[in-house]
């Protein structure tokens, strides 16, 4: 999982513009759009999803356009599916976009050729 940060308040000094933590006895926290790191404090963070399971470790890299993100690695149980008995082959093709084996055929939908018709028309009537 990445995160957009914001940390112009803090300066990352690395070889690789990098900085790992574990998460080791609950030093890394999540509350309110802000990160706590261990020796540096809170950072202001937008996250893309909610962070689920427990936080093993965090690192913070910054790209060669100059942002910041932080990548999560968290640690949760997975549910298994239920296991079910029907199975289908898929087989794609030119003709027909997709026969499965159950015999149903699914057509191939032929942007290009609709796209170029349309403009053709549009392009005369102009």
């Amino acid at each position: 999982m990445n995160c957009l940060i914001d940390i112009s308040n803090v300066i990352i000094y690395n070889i690789f513009s990098a900085y790992t933590s574990n998460n080791q006895k609950c030093s890394i926290k999540i509350k309110n759009a802000k990160i706590e790191f261990p020796k540096i404090g809170f950072i202001k963070i937008k996250c893309c999803r909610e962070i689920k399971g427990n936080i093993k470790s965090v690192t913070v890299s910054k790209n060669p356009s100059g942002k910041y993100y932080v990548s999560i690695l968290t640690e949760q149980e997975i549910n298994q599916l239920p296991k079910i008995e029907k199975k289908v082959g898929i087989d794609l093709g030119l003709k027909d976009f997709i026969i499965t084996s159950n015999n149903e055929k699914i057509s191939n939908p032929k942007f290009l050729r609709s796209t170029y018709k349309l403009g053709l028309e549009t392009s005369l009537i102009a």
